[in-house]
């Protein structure tokens, strides 16, 4: 009996047969310790089972068993119902065991299956978690950073802030500085203020005493003004007579460009103009001067330099105004004028402050330019040029002067017009008159 079942379990493997067996069971999925491990979902087969031929059979019920020994007896012819019948039962066996078996794994798997994608959500939320805390953090972080760079900001503007704050402080101390020195120099001004009003009364004195000193400096000089002219009204009327006085100039003028002589000549080539003084008690310094100039014969050889638009000039020139100053002749005493004479056309004056020696014949009316106050540049405006005298003869000579070309130096004569003579003449004889020389008038004059 025990021989029988030991055949019988032998003859397990053999109906299923040991390759059918391994081939249906190969195609299950195991772990690394070789068990099985479940591969489908609840309810469903392993695809690798569905794939297995031998398992298929097996299920659909179309395979049909054998072994050797059946085959065997098959053979000869015969066959064993039990054995047949008990095959059967231990297939249907294997087959419910197998079933179950695959079902047991099946369900293992899904349960695995279940707990590990519970597992995958857990970790995917987690993960989901982390990467929004890591956000948060970065956020966080971002924060931070923006805050440190407010700080930077703000100790930027704090460093300006400061830097300012210092320039204050600096400004500050050099104001307090500055209110120092003036409140000491404040102080000093107090000081002299208290010493200038302590000396008003010594200053107004002072002033007093000033102002007394230049009012008899003042009466001195119109007292010497006035002896001036009074010796020279003496000294004139003894060597030149009452008047009226009248001197004659001699000139040579270029040819007039038609070749026709509208102007009379004497000696063949001068043309002459007179001047009329004025009278002695008017201008007795300014007349007595000129009159000596002519009596010394101090203008013969000189020249008229400047022909502006409103004057024309004489001028002396090295050894012609040496001779004026020896002679003390060259300058007036001071400023004579006399308001009933003022500098009109034709009229004639001394140029310069002190005037002279040089004079100037006035070509149009110079009553305000060349009268009190009309020339600022001087130290004394409120002084004039003596007017002395006027042409009364011979204007058309002075006009001829305007043919001669000027330079372009100051209005002066391209070529200036020499003068051959000058002579004072009475006024019934236009010969000239020969008043006698003192012995004094060829002394040395010293200064």
């Amino acid at each position: 009996m025990f021989r029988r079942k030991t055949e019988k379990s032998e003859d397990i493997t053999t109906c299923y047969g040991s390759s059918d067996f391994s081939s249906a069971t190969s195609t299950l999925p195991k772990n690394p310790m070789g068990q099985f491990l479940p591969s489908s979902p609840k309810g469903q087969f392993s695809p690798n089972v569905r794939k297995s031929s031998s398992l298929g059979k097996l299920f659909n019920g179309t395979s049909t068993l054998s072994s050797p020994r059946g085959n065997r007896n098959r053979a000869h012819g015969g066959s064993n119902n039990a054995s047949d019948s008990f095959c059967r039962l231990i297939e249907r066996m294997v087959i419910l065991s197998l079933g179950a078996t695959i079902l047991f794994m099946s369900r293992q798997s899904n349960k695995h299956n279940i707990v590990t994608n519970e597992e995958l959500l857990l970790s995917q939320k987690k993960q989901e978690k982390l990467t929004a805390e890591i956000g948060r953090w970065e956020h966080q972080n971002q924060l931070l950073e923006n805050v440190k760079d407010g700080l930077i900001l703000k100790k930027g503007r704090l460093e300006q802030l400061n830097e300012v704050l210092n320039r204050e402080n600096e400004v500050n101390n050099d104001i307090k500085q500055i209110n120092s020195d003036l409140q000491q120099k404040f102080t000093e001004k107090e000081i002299a203020m208290e010493k200038l009003e302590l000396s008003f009364s010594e200053t107004q004195q002072l002033m007093v005493k000033v102002q007394h000193r230049e009012e008899a400096f003042l009466k001195n000089v119109d007292i010497l003004k006035h002896k001036i002219m009074l010796e020279s009204y003496r000294d004139a009327y003894e060597r030149f007579g009452i008047g009226p006085h009248y001197v004659k100039f001699w000139v040579e003028l270029p040819p007039e460009e038609n070749g026709s002589q509208q102007i009379q000549l004497y000696g063949g080539k001068y043309s002459e103009f007179t001047i009329k003084l004025y009278p002695l008690d008017a201008m007795p310094h300014s007349v007595h001067l000129f009159l000596e100039q002519v009596h010394h014969k101090l203008w013969d050889g000189c020249k008229f330099l400047i022909n502006a638009l409103h004057i024309t000039q004489t001028g002396s020139t090295g050894e012609q105004t040496t001779q004026f100053g020896h002679y003390n002749l060259d300058k007036v005493f001071f400023q004579e004028y006399n308001k009933d004479y003022p500098h009109k056309q034709w009229t004639v004056g001394f140029a310069g402050r002190p005037g002279g020696p040089d004079f100037y014949i006035n070509k149009i009316d110079n009553t305000k330019t060349h009268g009190p106050h009309g020339q600022g540049q001087w130290d004394l405006p409120e002084e004039a040029d003596p007017c002395f005298g006027e042409i009364v003869d011979g204007k058309e000579v002075i006009m001829r002067f305007n043919e001669v070309q000027n330079s372009e130096i100051n209005n002066q004569l391209a070529e200036p017009i020499s003068i051959y003579k000058a002579w004072i003449v009475r006024q019934d004889d236009p010969a000239r008159e020969d008043v006698p020389l003192r012995e004094d008038d060829h002394m040395e004059i010293v200064n």
